[in-house]
């Protein structure tokens, strides 16, 4: 599978990581000894002196931002998996045992050490009851998107295969090929875009899609599949995330997370900048019907602020979280108080 890259990602990474500063947790506490009181005996009367001492108060304005901690280990974010953070890495590793789970942390930890990978993100969905998916994403040095993604059974303690996660779908293997290769050309004919014709044919035929190709389950075990999709420019190919409606849930190397996580990694603009930015856990609570915004602070997660779900639709990219109305999107910024809020 190639890696697809181009320029824009680096200079959006370059730009992000140039307005950022590593961040030093350690605390120094400096002490003054207290002054020595020597108390002398005398048949002198004592003579009272006053003496007034002036103090200057300087009072500094409050920090707008925590600093922002950009690495720790093994943060418990649910009761499956913890998550790392290095810099712009946020890297999930599961908890449960078996040779499944050890097998994807080490694929997940190839990856994260990879030279060329810049970024890497995860979202974490709820595909049913007792089904749960870790999609971990990943963004590289020249702009390619690589994903891996494991559809977990907690009842039975494993990782599911192909043939299980198409059943459960309710996806007949017989028609699997043609349902798939016409939503990927629906897909492709809405982009409009003018493809080399052996690329193109290449992302349709049965050696980029078949039955063990990268698939997952979604909400409501909605089918989702990742394969190498032809580019109307840049790289020949890029990885996408896209499912049976001709809906492409990845471009320009991003993943829209909000849309396909229940919990997921995320980066907020702050306002009034064009790059700098927080980066955050975010996870949707249905109960509540909000998006709650979690930051890292002594030792765990803290609630940093919510944004109301109610007869509203967001969707996301790395860069940023915003509500979709109609073909309008306001973007989510933190403002300098710390609250999260719309853009107009």
């Amino acid at each position: 599978m190639k890696k697809a890259k181009c320029l824009s990602l680096l200079l959006i990474f370059a730009m992000a990581i140039g307005g950022c500063s590593k961040t030093n947790t350690s605390e120094t506490a400096e002490t003054t000894a207290a002054p020595e009181t020597t108390i002398t005996e005398t048949t002198e009367e004592p003579t009272e002196t006053t003496e007034t001492t002036e103090t200057t108060t300087t009072e500094e304005p409050a920090p707008t931002f925590a600093p922002e901690i950009t690495q720790y280990s093994d943060v418990k974010v649910n009761d499956y998996i913890t998550v790392s953070r290095d810099e712009y890495k946020f890297i999930p590793q599961f908890t449960l045992e078996g040779d499944d789970f050890k097998k994807a942390n080490e694929e997940i930890m190839e990856l994260a050490g990879d030279t060329y990978v810049v970024s890497m993100d995860y979202a974490f969905i709820k595909a049913d009851s007792r089904r749960n998916t870790l999609l971990v994403y990943v963004g590289g040095e020249w702009e390619w998107l690589d994903v891996l993604c494991y559809t977990f059974d907690t009842q039975t303690n494993e990782i599911l295969d192909n043939d299980t996660i198409l059943a459960i779908a309710g996806e007949p293997l017989s028609e699997f090929y043609e349902d798939a290769s016409d939503s990927l050309e629906a897909i492709l004919e809405e982009r409009n875009f003018r493809f080399d014709q052996e690329d193109y044919e290449y992302t349709l035929s049965s050696e980029n899609i078949n039955k063990n190709m990268m698939m997952f389950l979604g909400k409501n075990d909605e089918l989702f599949l990742v394969s190498d999709v032809c580019s109307g420019g840049g790289a020949d190919f890029y990885i996408e995330i896209w499912d049976l409606n001709a809906k492409c849930w990845s471009g320009g190397c991003q993943v829209d997370a909000a849309g396909l996580g229940d919990e997921y990694s995320i980066h907020i603009l702050k306002k009034g900048t064009d790059h700098d930015q927080i980066s955050l856990f975010a996870k949707t609570n249905e109960e509540d019907k909000q998006i709650e915004f979690y930051d890292y602070r002594d030792g765990g997660l803290v609630l940093f602020g919510t944004i109301s779900t109610e007869g509203k639709k967001y969707a996301s990219s790395r860069s940023n979280i915003y509500l979709v109305e109609g073909e309008a999107r306001n973007d989510l910024e933190i403002d300098q108080d710390g609250n999260v809020s719309l853009s107009n």
